[in-house]
């Protein structure tokens, strides 16, 4: 029985036939084929699968890189429909815009700043800087590769992006 609150009936699939619910096949010969139901994303608030969205997005622009990526793989990668991710990142400029913001506050914050001494020498503190950066190149594969890639991209949006990105990060220092 089927009630507001439980899953849709499964879907009975013959075999030449369109699936159908709850009928019976049209001809009492054929196999009947019961599919499972679909698998809903699990409900989370719209912050968390905004992270989630970001951090799937890490994943798809760090293997297929900033010119490939695109909304489908990053429904595909997060489990999710894609216009759930439309929803949280209307353009593809809106979607590679929150990836890179992402990685200029994970350098900017978790490496430079929490490693930066203004009262210690400057060769100390570029060490400690340099050795951030190499942990994270273990701890935060993503983040570098997309870095590597955004910070060698000559296109004229990713650039003017990274000359923003790299003037802020040195008037930091």
């Amino acid at each position: 029985m089927v009630t507001a609150k439980t899953k849709k009936p499964e879907i009975e699939k013959v075999e030449g036939e369109r699936p159908r619910r709850g009928r019976k096949p049209k001809n009492p010969d054929s196999k009947l084929i019961v599919t499972e139901p679909r698998v809903r994303a699990q409900r989370v608030s719209p912050d968390m699968r905004r992270q989630q969205l970001l951090i799937c997005a890490l994943k798809v622009f760090s293997d297929k890189g900033l010119s490939d990526g695109k909304h489908a793989d990053l429904a595909q990668e997060a489990a999710v429909a894609p216009p759930t991710t439309f929803h949280y990142f209307p353009t593809r400029d809106d979607l590679i815009g929150a990836v890179l913001d992402e990685v200029a506050r994970y350098l900017l914050e978790d490496i430079v700043k929490k490693n930066y001494d203004p009262k210690a020498p400057a060769p100390l503190t570029i060490k400690k800087i340099l050795l951030a950066f190499a942990d994270a190149i273990d701890s935060h594969p993503h983040h570098i590769r997309v870095w590597l890639e955004w910070s060698s991209a000559v296109r004229v949006g990713f650039w003017d992006s990274y000359l923003k990105f790299y003037n802020g990060a040195t008037k930091k220092i």
